[in-house]
């Protein structure tokens, strides 16, 4: 059972996932994003020559289904039981088109430039300072034309936090659609797609049982708290300009 004290906000708590990895495996359940691999395989057909960057791409599950298509990935993950599971895939499949790093995106760019990059569940655990640097560093990292595909937790109306929106009690952070939109095109990016979750057939029950976010693992306070706070979560597609 996933260890519920555990402190997620952050991209730098790799102590805390690697804890998550070894309690909950595997974190995040095993199957890859379907919006992930439909975008990826509409926007670049051909996979040859196609460099694709998983950011916080923690035990595979989307960097594996990719490089089995033929796609180069640079799988970025923190946490080293991530990167050990990876490259134990990646060495059972005799993969030759993937490589790992614990480069963290939100500190520095990466020192080449790559025709896509992909995050997923990931943005809920950054808050706006974070997110900005991300945004910058993918941006000097990815090519004319390449696309930014990512899912974020998303308030509507009146936020429910100010500045960065962080959930004191969830440790998450909640962007609107207009402060991920505002971050992204300072940076360099233009929006091409919002698609609701539910659209990828993903339904949002299953979404927040994966998170445990009322799963049956939740302390009855927590289950009830979080019922409270309803999830929306949407995909959002930038392209570099």
């Amino acid at each position: 059972m996933i260890n519920l004290s555990v402190n997620f906000r952050g991209i730098s708590n790799s102590e805390n996932y690697n804890i998550c990895y070894i309690d909950s495996r595997p974190y995040n359940g095993a199957a890859p994003d379907q919006k992930i691999l439909s975008t990826i395989t509409e926007n670049f057909p051909d996979p040859k020559n196609v460099s694709i960057v998983d950011i916080a791409a923690g035990e595979g599950r989307n960097t594996i289904p990719l490089a089995q298509k033929g796609y180069n990935l640079l799988a970025l993950e923190l946490c080293s039981v991530g990167r050990d599971e990876i490259r134990k895939k990646a060495d059972f499949n005799r993969f030759e088109n993937i490589n790992i790093s614990g480069h963290d995106i939100t500190k520095q760019p990466l020192n080449s430039k790559n025709d896509a990059f992909i995050m997923s569940h990931l943005t809920q655990h950054l808050n706006s300072e974070e997110m900005n640097s991300a945004f910058a560093n993918i941006s000097k990292s990815i090519k004319p034309k390449g696309i930014l595909l990512f899912d974020s937790l998303i308030n509507y109306g009146e936020p429910l936090f100010k500045n960065t929106k962080v959930d004191q009690e969830e440790g998450c952070c909640r962007f609107t659609m207009s402060e991920i939109k505002e971050m992204a095109e300072k940076n360099g990016f233009k929006l091409k797609e919002i698609v609701p979750y539910e659209e990828t057939g993903a339904s949002r029950a299953k979404y927040i049982d994966q998170r445990r976010w009322g799963g049956p693992g939740m302390h009855e306070s927590d289950r009830f708290r979080h019922a409270r706070r309803p999830v929306y979560l949407k995909w959002f597609l930038f392209e570099k300009t």
